[in-house]
């Protein structure tokens, strides 16, 4: 299981790197903008949850799996699901400790339970299907069979988490500013009732 889990990390460095390269191409480079809701907005946010974290991610965990899948150690369905469990974790705990360095402690311990049970529950799901092409012989020989369950659940959360950061941004600042405008509005009366009294009061006694 160790090694499962160390080999899914090290099929992290080359994932990364063509996250990075397909976001700069299909993304950066193409002036797509990350939030909004116009259709480019909506396009853009598809293609980093389902191409870019989704497919890749999940096409990882498949790889390091598929590799073991006719392994002598893997005696039986259980073993085989235990092991993608492993891979899944791999991906949940590494991406948790870069979201730490990133954006700090906080949301680290929130994505310790959203995303690295949405990354076991996927590697559970590839292995699955692997256990079945193994020991069934179910029909799901073409890789792409065992990817599509797992590539539309955590581009489904992806999105998600996207839209719900974009909406409590949105009634944030709608909230914000207009509560800042009416403070300031009131200040500006306070101080201007202030002033007239003030002069009042020095009128009279002149």
């Amino acid at each position: 299981m160790l090694i499962t889990f160390f080999e899914a990390v090290l099929w992290m460095i080359p994932i990364v790197i063509l996250e990075n390269v397909t976001n700069y191409f299909l993304i950066v480079r193409t002036n797509l903008p990350k939030d909004g809701l116009c259709g480019m907005c909506i396009l853009s946010s598809f293609l980093q949850a389902y191409l870019i974290a989704g497919f890749f991610e999940e096409s990882a965990k498949y790889l390091a799996v598929r590799r073991i899948i006719y392994k002598s150690y893997v005696v039986d369905p259980r073993a085989l699901v235990v092991y993608s469990c492993c891979a899944g974790s791999a991906f949940g705990t590494v991406e948790d400790l870069m979201y730490n360095l990133s954006y700090g402690l906080g949301t680290a311990i929130v994505r310790a339970f959203t995303s690295v049970p949405l990354h076991c529950a996927t590697g559970l799901i590839i292995g699955t299907s692997l256990a079945e092409r193994k020991f069934f012989q179910q029909d799901t020989e073409r890789w792409y069979k065992t990817l599509i369950l797992p590539v539309l659940i955590h581009g489904a959360c992806t999105c998600a988490g996207r839209w719900r950061s974009f909406n409590a941004s949105r009634s944030l600042t709608s909230g914000f500013f207009p509560c800042s405008q009416e403070l300031t509005t009131l200040r500006r009366s306070s101080l201007r009732r202030a002033i007239l009294v003030r002069a009042r009061e020095s009128m009279l006694w002149d």
